[in-house]
């Protein structure tokens, strides 16, 4: 009897140190599960919340969209006989403001001064809602080209869904004043895909010595 009586001690502090052993290892782990937020499925509350936070991630995603800046391609009518063409022509939607962005060059021996224009803007019906004549001065040496950017005025009201058309009403050179002949009317021909003559352009001569950006013609009141 004393013999298994002595194994039977022996064997105790051994057990006694396993189970100490496993309790400091899953002390942790209990630990670590009781910080994981257990969810009531019997919350009544819990499908309010759910829609109040997609509610929340659905407006800031829109406020950040609006500030977006949108890019409008315009539709440029190329008249012949004028020294500058257009190309990569755009409206620019920004927070800071609105800018028709372009690229000039220039084929004439003359530094160009100012441009008048006209714009269309048609929207999703196919409809003109809203014409502008609008000028800006610039400046552009002869035989040369760059991008240019002008300020749109705060009457202009653009949609996404919009298109935009432009055309070269009036080119000021420092010798030479450009007129094209009924460009309004050729425009919304273009614009309604009705067949057009050309329009036609006029040369004169800007005898008024002016400095750069103005002139009696570039500046005269519009029709």
């Amino acid at each position: 009897m004393r013999r298994p009586m002595q194994r039977i001690a022996r064997a105790l502090p051994v057990f006694s140190f396993a189970i100490i052993c496993n309790a400091s290892l899953a002390a942790p782990a209990g630990i670590q599960m009781a910080t994981v937020p257990l969810q009531n499925p019997f919350d009544p509350l819990r499908e309010e919340r759910s829609t109040l936070d997609t509610s929340l991630r659905a407006s800031a995603a829109g406020l950040q969209d609006q500030f977006i800046p949108t890019e409008i391609q315009v539709d440029v009518l190329q008249v012949y006989g004028l020294p500058l063409g257009i190309s990569n022509a755009s409206f620019r939607k920004a927070k800071k403001g609105d800018r028709l962005k372009l690229s000039i060059s220039n084929s004439s021996s003359e530094q160009i001064l100012g441009v008048r224009y006209w714009l269309v803007i048609v929207d999703s019906t196919n409809q003109v809602r809203q014409s502008l004549d609008q000028s800006d001065s610039l400046k552009l040496e002869a035989y040369s080209a760059k991008a240019l950017s002008f300020s749109t005025p705060p009457r202009w009201r653009i949609g996404d869904d919009d298109r935009i058309f432009l055309v070269l009403a009036q080119v000021v050179g420092r010798d030479s004043i450009w007129e094209v002949q009924q460009a309004k009317s050729a425009l919304l021909a273009y614009v309604k895909g009705d067949g057009f003559p050309m329009p036609n352009v006029l040369r004169l001569l800007n005898q008024v010595e002016s400095p750069i950006g103005s002139s009696p013609f570039f500046l005269r009141p519009k029709q």
